[in-house]
């Protein structure tokens, strides 16, 4: 379970108080400008979890990245803290503090920026280029989570439950991904006992990068079937 807490200062700081408690996996901070105000409640969390006996770091904390400036800092919001798991995009702040539409040309290379950020970070990005509003057009939300998937993003965020079914197919490997990612893993152990560090499957070369991204797929994977299992 996540919680989403109210912007800095006063009000956050309250609802920390509330928040970190057992079962609550990750607090998000909504209008997150600076890597100063990321690091100053990864801060408050650290302490809570040391004064109520939980495990210290095992409540994550996703930045969201909600105006033009909070876009153009991603990349230091994202190296902030160790605590920080992940970043997204707030598609309808942002758009206001660029005086535009919530278009997917708007929103495209914003999101893009994020997911750059947050994957050279190692973390997650849940930046999916598609405006909020309209959460009926289920298909333009398909659409950009694709996009959004293809330039590296983890997944996304719903306003409406019908978005969720649609976000859990697109960023969930597909049965092929699986399947080759499997396969991949299979290859490489092989190839290495004969002391080879690149082998071919399917008519491609596999090296160590595609040997990393099937790894990605198969740890996707397991999480994805707790998620429906659960």
């Amino acid at each position: 379970m996540t919680v989403r807490i109210n912007p800095c200062w006063v009000p956050a700081m309250r609802d920390l108080e509330a928040s970190v408690i057992a079962g609550v996996s990750a607090i998000q901070l909504p209008l997150c400008e600076t890597p100063a105000q990321a690091l100053a409640v990864a801060g408050a969390i650290g302490e809570l979890e040391a004064e109520r006996g939980l495990e210290p770091g095992a409540i994550g904390l996703i930045a969201m990245l909600e105006s033009a400036g909070a876009v153009i800092r991603a990349p230091q919001i994202a190296a902030a803290t160790p605590r920080l798991a992940a970043l997204t995009l707030g598609v309808e702040d942002y758009a206001a503090s660029m005086g535009a539409e919530a278009s997917h040309a708007l929103l495209r290379p914003a999101a893009q920026q994020v997911t750059q950020a947050a994957r050279a970070a190692d973390i997650a990005s849940y930046a999916v280029a598609a405006g909020m509003s309209d959460f009926r057009d289920v298909e333009a939300l398909r659409s950009a989570a694709q996009e959004a998937r293809a330039l590296g993003a983890t997944g996304g965020y719903a306003v409406h439950p019908a978005q969720v079914a649609i976000l859990n197919a697109v960023f969930a490997p597909t049965e092929a991904e699986i399947d080759w990612a499997r396969r991949a893993l299979a290859g490489a152990e092989a190839a290495a006992q004969d002391g080879r560090g690149v082998f071919v499957l399917d008519g491609r070369m596999i090296d160590l990068p595609l040997v990393k991204r099937a790894r990605a797929i198969l740890k996707t994977a397991a999480v994805s079937k707790g998620k429906h299992q659960s």
